[in-house]
């Protein structure tokens, strides 16, 4: 039962319920008002707000004062957002990475508790030396992934995903920017932006010589020649795991990659 409990406050809080749930409400709201609310577009950030936009109430039963011509329209607005707390309800564990574990929970009033984890790549990005950089490029802004130490987050002029980033950088009228993420973004960099100037976020070092140079060991793996392999011999690449687990494990990419595609979509407004 504590289980089911549980299930049913996480899945509350998920765009498309909280979406259904602010479209009953204006039913009911309808019927005891006796009359219409319309609505353009109804948005969620998950955890914070609902957001409607465009709202109309109409009057079924509209009054005309003598002389006047006759009127349904009680009340017209723009955007109306309703806001909502979750902190105190239902703690949350983040895993793995304990940086965006810490700015998640700064924009939220959920009590989230941070695995101790971390990228190797964005742990390592330092304030200090940024600062030096920063005063060396005055016009650059500032981008970093949220996986970097708070300390740094708080000097970026934005902060979001790599691809973020690379959209951030592409509608930007800037022509400078320090970037604090996988230093093999340049490439996507440099290929939409190649009038544009984009400088490596410092990262720590030890007696000169850095801990990863911005540059993840794993992801490096992934090379051309061994895609290849892969796609010539894909019975000798295959990884074979239990039933049960790949379909537990396929609940949270497939709400992952539906939310995803409700945030292109715009269904979600963050």
């Amino acid at each position: 039962i504590l289980l089911l409990l549980l299930a049913l406050l996480v899945a509350i809080q998920s765009p498309k319920v909280q979406t259904a749930l602010a479209r009953r409400a204006v039913r009911a709201l309808e019927k005891q008002m006796d009359g219409d609310i319309r609505i353009g577009s109804i948005s969620v950030k998950p955890f914070d707000a609902i957001s409607l936009s465009d709202v109309v109430l109409l009057d079924h039963h509209p009054y005309s004062g003598e002389g006047t011509a006759p009127f349904d329209t009680l009340a017209q607005v723009s955007n109306l957002s309703a806001r909502f707390s979750l902190k105190g309800l239902l703690p949350i564990l983040w895993v793995p990475d304990r940086h965006l574990g810490s700015y998640i929970a700064a924009q939220s009033d959920c009590e989230i508790y941070c695995w101790p984890g971390r990228c190797i790549v964005h742990d390592s990005f330092e304030e200090n030396a940024l600062d030096f950089v920063k005063k060396e490029n005055p016009n650059a802004l500032v981008l970093v992934h949220p996986e970097a130490p708070a300390s740094v987050v708080a000097k970026a002029d934005y902060v979001g995903s790599t691809s973020q980033i690379l959209n951030f950088a592409k509608k930007s009228e800037a022509k400078e920017f320090i970037i604090g993420t996988e230093k093999h973004i340049f490439y996507k960099l440099m290929q939409a932006c190649p009038d544009k100037k984009f400088i490596e976020a410092p990262v720590v070092s030890s007696a000169g010589h850095c801990i990863s140079c911005a540059n993840c060991p794993w992801m490096g793996l992934n090379t051309l020649e061994s895609l290849i392999r892969a796609l010539n011999n894909p019975d000798s690449h295959c990884v074979h795991v239990d039933e049960t687990v790949r379909l537990g494990a396929l609940k949270p990419l497939d709400r992952m990659l539906s939310f995803s595609a409700d945030l292109k979509s715009g269904k979600i407004v963050l």
